[in-house]
């Protein structure tokens, strides 16, 4: 009998990512294009390899930007591109459907999420060995307002979460079982080469996940050296293999600049020098830097677009909805320190530093961006820290469910609650000013 159960608890959770598959993939056939952040110039990419065949450089007219001679082909995170372009040419054997091709290229936002939910339940499963908090897991991230949005129009800040959540899975995942196996292995390599590929910053995951990886390896006892050193092989041949060529093509097109920044900015220089407009506005420039840890529009303006901030951070929420999310994100974090402490946090309490620690990172990078390039309050550029973020909150969320002695009607009518709020506020926000 138990097999049957555990095997239908399985089919049901593949049903319900499914579902959320779905769900993505009707938003992203609605959104009117180029009514999101960056998408306009985040799609000349694929529509460049889609049209060409071959890779653009940030030099390639039909890359390049209309404003500031920007182009993310400087960049050597190219998997987005490249996914959607392939799936472009599939909808191509069919249709030429301009809004069709579209739609094909936001499909990889649509996968990645699907990818960061999923990761996600696996994590928390394997964890608390309760499959009903893994789903309220993937709910939770699933259907926060802004990565629901995040996974319906092309941009890298989702693929980035995707790399974060599999490098989680595998963090957890060692530690649990005390020991490191090629599938783990694997599924930590594949994280950190989405992350390389993906976004910039999320890079730091790679960077605290690698010193965790060795660490691990050198400690550990239950696998002897020589498997610890093929492992380590294994994993940097993985990345190398996918990663490398991306950023050797880089350095010998852009004259040794491996990430593609400089070239970047002597391009948005070369703008300026010609008479074009001033883009970037660096808060530097006209405040302290302490001023911005202060700042009320800075902080507030980050957690709303975090949580749903749509458009061109141009169709906000009512206070109340942020209010709720805030409660709620407060409340979880408050449950990881009520008493009695939670058992599980124990079991993972390395792979949870290094999380944090890559999470500081990637705030901190963020906050020189805000500083010292382009002031922008946008949650998105944190996204990747979601994953463990939620981690934590269902943690303590489960912590506090358990000290009130809560009911099952109470939490499934909750968690159906925070599925019909998201509904709610994409139907009632975004549908009227981004899709009519």
């Amino acid at each position: 009998m138990e097999p049957i159960y555990k095997k239908r608890k399985i089919i049901f959770v593949c049903i319900l990512l499914l579902f959320i598959f779905i769900y993505y993939l009707c938003w992203c056939y609605l959104l009117k294009f180029n009514a999101s952040p960056d998408e306009l110039m985040r799609y000349l990419v694929p529509k460049y390899i889609y049209s060409n065949g071959s890779l653009p450089t940030g030099y390639s007219k039909d890359a390049i930007y209309f404003l500031g001679n920007w182009s993310y082909a400087f960049y050597p995170q190219m998997l987005g591109g490249i996914t959607s372009a392939l799936f472009m040419k599939v909808f191509s054997l069919w249709t030429h459907s301009d809004h069709l091709i579209l739609f094909a290229a936001r499909i990889t936002s649509a996968l990645f999420g699907t990818i960061t939910v999923a990761f996600v339940g696996l994590t928390v499963q394997k964890i608390t060995k309760r499959i009903k908090i893994a789903i309220f897991s993937i709910l939770f991230v699933a259907f926060l307002p802004q990565f629901t949005y995040l996974s319906s129009y092309i941009n890298n800040d989702i693929i980035a979460a995707a790399g974060v959540s599999m490098i989680m899975y595998a963090l957890v995942s060692n530690e649990i079982d005390h020991s490191w196996n090629l599938n783990k292995i694997l599924i930590l390599s594949v994280g950190s080469l989405i992350c390389i590929l993906g976004y910039l910053n999320s890079m730091v995951f790679v960077l605290v996940s690698a010193i965790y990886l060795i660490l691990t390896l050198i400690k550990q006892d239950k696998i002897s050296k020589k498997k610890a050193i093929n492992y380590f092989i294994i994993y940097c041949a993985v990345i190398a293999i996918f990663c490398l060529p991306f950023f050797i093509r880089n350095f010998i097109i852009y004259n040794g600049d491996l990430l593609g920044m400089r070239s970047f900015h002597n391009q948005y220089e070369k703008w300026l020098d010609a008479g074009g407009k001033k883009l970037q506005f660096p808060y530097i420039s006209n405040h302290s830097i302490g001023a911005l840890f202060i700042d009320n529009d800075f902080l507030v303006r980050t957690f709303e677009s975090f949580v749903g901030f749509f458009g061109y951070l141009s169709v906000q929420l009512k206070p109340v909805f942020y209010l709720f999310y805030f409660i709620l994100f407060y409340t979880g974090i408050l449950g990881l320190f009520i008493k009695p402490r939670i058992n599980e946090l124990k079991l993972i309490k390395n792979s949870i530093v290094t999380l944090i620690v890559g999470t500081i990172l990637l705030i901190i990078l963020f906050l020189y961006y805000d500083l010292y390039i382009d002031y922008q309050t946008q949650g998105r550029y944190i996204i990747s820290a979601l994953p463990p973020l939620a981690l934590l909150e269902t943690l303590g969320l489960s912590q506090i469910s358990k000290v009130m002695r809560m009911g099952r009607i109470i939490k499934y009518s909750f968690t159906l609650f925070y599925v019909l709020l998201n509904i709610f506020i994409l139907c009632h926000y975004v549908y009227p000013t981004l899709v009519l």
